[in-house]
């Protein structure tokens, strides 16, 4: 038999418990408060992930991988309920007009039609209303971090100067380009070791920010690159300065632009433009830049006290996994 279907069998029976009379049967996976996580709940949010890993993963690893991949996807479950319990206790709400905004913007910003995006979504397996799911809780997500965390963050005049001394007031000149940037490399030293899978990962990163998330937090969390401490920031570079396979890219893009996949020598990476200096041949005043400074320190501080918020959450609900 071939392969895949050998997998693909192997995965319906890891999922799909099958009874005697061959019915499949749900059960609870996680138990978060007063609240329930089913199988099916879990299969529906992970089915292009799975299936991903089903289709590149060596028969040998696969039931080590598959249940990493159900623990990570039931992860992500659970924060969206605890979101969403957060979010009921304030009586916050996202209406469906909300999400058809946003989801708007998203493509505007990415330059996809909707015809494509329910396309890709079909491809990789996902229904638009596990999307529109997924949007919900990033922008409650959004919402409490904005309500709970915001005033207790304080971004010092200091900071923003050191900012700009290390980014901008010796390395942007006449053509400069600041940019964010994460990668996915293989082998022996980093988290994957086929080119398939580094690919996957890419994907993945890709489609999270199509969903709205933050650059420089997916750059640290899922980069393999050394920048990957710093949310990715390289810096600016002048356009001569600007490797082969990125400059044409680059050039063509506005700032907060945020470009496709691209396949380098090495592997594959995804760059954001933050901020462009064609014209002037001397670095940018910092009073110029003072406030996307600002938005960006102000960013990263609220993704940790966000990281914090979180972890305090979990600790004191009532959590039970059933895998």
């Amino acid at each position: 038999m071939p392969l895949i279907p050998i997998l693909l069998s192997f995965a319906f029976c890891l999922f799909h418990p099958i009874s005697g009379n061959a019915e499949i049967v749900d059960r609870i996976v996680a138990t978060v408060d007063q609240n329930i996580i089913t199988l099916s709940e879990l299969n529906e949010e992970g089915h292009a992930y799975f299936q991903a890993i089903m289709q590149n993963v060596p028969t040998q690893q696969l039931e080590s991988e598959m249940q990493k991949a159900r623990k990570e996807v039931l992860d992500q479950l659970i924060e969206r309920l605890l979101i969403q319990q957060q979010a009921d206790k304030f009586d916050m709400k996202i209406s469906e007009e909300d999400i058809d905004i946003t989801i708007d913007s998203i493509l505007m910003e990415n330059n996809i039609s909707i015809a494509d995006f329910r396309h890709d979504l079909q491809t990789r397996g996902t229904s638009e209303d596990v999307y529109r799911q997924k949007v919900r809780s990033n922008m409650l997500r959004s919402r409490l971090i904005n309500f709970l965390i915001r005033s207790k963050i304080v971004i010092s005049e200091e900071k923003i100067q050191n900012y700009y001394n290390k980014y901008y007031a010796n390395k942007l000149s006449a053509s400069g380009y600041h940019i964010l940037q994460m990668g996915f490399l293989w082998g022996d030293k980093y988290k994957v070791k086929t080119q398939e899978e580094a690919r996957q990962n890419a994907e993945y990163a890709r489609k999270k920010l199509l969903e709205g998330e933050d650059f420089a937090t997916l750059a640290k969390n899922l980069s393999d690159l050394p920048s990957a401490e710093d949310g990715g920031d390289i810096g600016t570079f002048e356009e001569k300065e600007l490797a082969a396979y990125m400059r044409d890219t680059i050039l063509a893009m506005q700032p907060g632009e945020t470009t496709p996949i691209i396949q380098t020598p090495v592997g594959f990476q995804i760059l954001k433009l933050l901020s462009s200096n064609k014209d002037n041949s001397q670095p940018l005043p910092f009073n110029e830049v003072h406030d996307e400074i600002k938005t960006l320190l102000f960013r990263q501080e609220m993704e940790k006290s966000y990281d914090q918020w979180i972890s305090d959450i979990r600790a004191s609900s009532y959590i039970k996994h059933n895998l």
